[in-house]
């Protein structure tokens, strides 16, 4: 373990862990509560209970219809209706003309039995509804809210005296103030209201019942009900989802200095004993970042803050460019070529890394041996061939910029990337750029040495830890 882990967890005793992406792991605080992600993660949000009532839905409007001729048959109509409906909490898109016939057939219930008494009688209570000093019937108010478009006819309300008082409801309803329903929508998902999928996050409805759900894949994951009988805004608090753990881990595997924690997983982590840890990725790839208010951060102890240590070693092929490879070498014959100028060089390459947070530094030395028959340089009374680059490096795990000394006579600049490609076992891809700056020098017999320009570039594999 690492020291910046071992103070982590002296640090974050008693609190609680949230592994994001990888599974707990007790050992780095015996004393914290550690939790999986999904564990915060709500039921699902369609199950065969609701399948089942659904079914059932359809099944008591098929039994009651033939109920319309009976003596008083309306109050059985509108009861086992109310009790079906009652078990719907999610309205999918084909669930939506079911739900619109039951309440057309049970508002006509409601409309023949109470007639006038809508407005007065005790058993008229739960059936009406006041909007504007009106009383309506409810189950009409609830249905043209639910499809505000949809005009019924005969078939559906099979009483022409009936047919025109839903029709005079519709007209005044239709001229009501409308109320917004929003929420708030991760990426992937998508807002459905009354099993209409809306675009963006808010939708105007009319005052009546709605069914909110959020899906996924056309998957319902979160619901709710408004029941509105006056406008006013509905804001669909809803649970922490997948999005909101994804976001987390990829705002964490990039580094990010803040992320911004969504309302819902402020609301799922508020109960959690304090500090809370997330946690994402393995060994060296470890992330940590604890949660403060509505950003999460990367969490170091600021009273004994470590530097965490890893290393670099790899080998591969590189090319070295240098006009120093004709000039001083062309007395001995090498030709004016382009080949003359440029070489194929292999490479090994080794480097000492120190992370604090997202910030790394580094060390290195990248040797390079260019192999052609011109491209060595004489040095004095010797020739050197092998051309070092001793460096420092400054940036982030992936990305840095390099500063060194491109021997024998330059000052090298440069970036150099990394690329993960197995993580368990630390297999990296490194490519890699350095722009030799000439530096001038004098001779003993008083003249000015000034190197041609060169430059160097590779691409190597190798093991990082």
């Amino acid at each position: 373990m690492s020291l910046i882990l071992l103070t982590l967890a002296e640090a974050m005793a008693d609190g609680t862990a949230i592994w994001l992406s990888t599974t707990p792991d007790p050992t780095l605080d015996p004393t914290a509560t550690h939790i999986p992600a999904d564990n915060l993660l709500p039921p699902p949000a369609w199950t065969d209970e609701d399948a089942r009532a659904i079914e059932n839905l359809a099944t008591e409007l098929a039994e009651v219809e033939p109920m319309l001729n009976v003596f008083d048959g309306e109050l059985q109509i509108m009861l086992r209706l109310e009790q079906a409906l009652s078990h719907i909490e999610v309205v999918r898109p084909e669930d939506r003309d079911l739900i619109y016939r039951v309440l057309l057939f049970q508002g006509l219930a409601v409309s023949r039995y109470f007639q006038d008494g809508l407005a007065t009688e005790d058993g008229a209570e739960s059936y009406r509804t006041v909007l504007i000093r009106a009383v309506e019937v409810r189950p009409w108010i609830d249905a043209i809210a639910f499809d505000s478009q949809r005009k019924p006819g005969l078939d559906e309300i099979p009483e022409e005296p009936e047919l025109l008082k839903f029709q005079e409801v519709r007209a005044r309803h239709l001229l009501r103030a409308t109320t917004p329903i929003s929420a708030e929508v991760p990426a992937g998902t998508r807002l459905v209201i009354n099993g209409q999928e809306a675009v963006g996050d808010t939708v105007q409805v009319l005052p009546g019942r709605h069914w909110v759900s959020l899906t996924i894949d056309g998957m319902p994951v979160a619901h709710a009900q408004s029941l509105t009988e006056k406008s006013g805004p509905f804001l669909f608090q809803r649970p922490l989802l997948w999005p909101d753990l994804e976001a987390l881990t990829e705002g964490m595997s990039s580094g990010s200095a803040s992320i911004a924690l969504s309302t819902a997983t402020q609301s799922a982590l508020a109960d959690l004993e304090a500090p809370v840890i997330l946690y994402t990725g393995e060994g060296r790839m470890r992330q940590a970042y604890m949660v403060s208010g509505e950003h999460a951060t990367p969490w170091l102890d600021t009273e004994t803050r470590e530097l965490e240590f890893s290393w670099r070693l790899s080998a591969g092929t590189g090319w070295v460019y240098d006009g120093d490879f004709y000039l001083q070498n062309a007395r001995a014959g090498a030709p004016g070529e382009v080949s003359t100028v440029n070489a194929i060089a292999p490479l090994i390459s080794a480097g000492l890394e120190w992370r604090l947070g997202v910030p790394v530094i580094g060390v290195g030395i990248d040797t390079l041996l260019p192999v052609g028959e011109w491209h060595d340089l004489p040095t004095g009374d010797t020739r050197i061939r092998v051309r070092p680059y001793p460096h420092l490096a400054a940036g982030v795990e992936n990305l840095q910029v390099t500063a060194g000394l491109l021997l024998p006579w330059h000052i090298g600049v440069g970036p150099r990337a990394h690329l993960t490609l197995v993580e368990s076992l630390g297999l990296t891809l490194t490519g890699a750029y350095a722009y030799g700056i000439p530096v001038s020098r004098s001779h003993e017999d008083g003249s000015i040495f000034t190197p041609e320009a060169s430059q160097t570039g590779w691409l190597s594999v190798g093991i990082s830890r």
